[in-house]
């Protein structure tokens, strides 16, 4: 293996995501609409018929929860929407029904019916600005939720800290994606996570671990199984107001595993 940016990180943390669940795919064979668009939407569009089976949804129904969630703005109201959307599914009331239904854009329960992909150097762009290419983006169901930035970890010059900045430049340089991203991952010496939040200016980060682990990024990607991930996104990811300003909370690893337990 190559111990730079690519063979340690992104290949490796790759493998790892692969092996606990996760299916790869190259940027260009991702069913995007542009670069403008974070979200996979044909996979969004085919995930909310199959998660949502027992609903009685057309086609307009399905393009209005779409509609919804794309709508939301990137601040922190629109960012607070999105992130209910994602852990409690968006009400509506379909053609012709007088019933009001809850929509589902994942299965918490069977975490078998959602569509985990992971792929690397994918492009973004918010208007006229600047692209961006991220290192490794995670999407559930066509949505994006993590991204990880990689440094090398043998620099003498680079270290995880200059992967923290490269993803909070990015909050401020695309935040449309980052209003569906909810935890950014920094690895260069050391691996660390934390809450993704366009607005806010440091957040704190923290260290995954795992029992009989001590590889940082496979410690990671014991965090990232389907199973903890979601939980951890359904029950333990959640906003507070701070100093009068909206904060995202991620749990942090003792945090989890104290709740878990009881």
């Amino acid at each position: 293996m190559v111990w730079d940016e690519k063979g340690l990180c992104e290949d490796y943390i790759i493998d790892v995501l692969v092996s606990v669940g996760w299916k790869y795919s190259e940027p260009e064979d991702l069913p995007r609409e542009s670069y403008e668009e974070p979200l996979l939407t044909e996979e969004l569009r085919d995930a909310i018929r199959r998660v949502n089976r027992g609903v009685p949804l057309s086609e307009r129904d399905v393009e209005g929860v779409i509609t919804s969630l794309k709508s939301a703005s990137s601040g922190p109201e629109g960012s607070k929407r999105v992130l209910s959307y994602i852990k409690d599914g968006i009400s509506i009331k379909p053609e012709d029904m007088r019933t009001l239904y809850r929509v589902w854009l994942i299965d918490y329960d069977n975490l078998g019916n959602n569509k985990y992909t992971v792929s690397r150097q994918v492009v973004f762009q918010h208007g006229e600005m600047k692209k961006i290419r991220t290192d490794v983006v995670l999407f559930v169901n066509g949505i994006p939720l993590v991204v990880i930035e990689c440094k090398d970890p043998t620099s003498p010059t680079t270290t995880w800290m200059n992967a923290y900045r490269q993803i909070k430049r990015y909050e401020r340089e695309v935040p449309e994606l980052f209003k569906y991203v909810q935890i950014g991952i920094a690895s260069g010496d050391k691996t660390v996570y934390f809450p993704t939040v366009s607005w806010a200016g440091e957040v704190p980060v923290t260290h995954w671990r795992a029992e009989g682990i001590d590889d940082p990024l496979e410690a990671m990607g014991e965090m990232l199984k389907p199973d903890i991930f979601l939980d951890i996104l359904k029950n333990y990811v959640f906003f507070r107001e701070q100093g009068g300003q909206s904060i995202k909370v991620v749990p942090r690893y003792m945090q989890y595993r104290a709740a878990t337990r009881i």
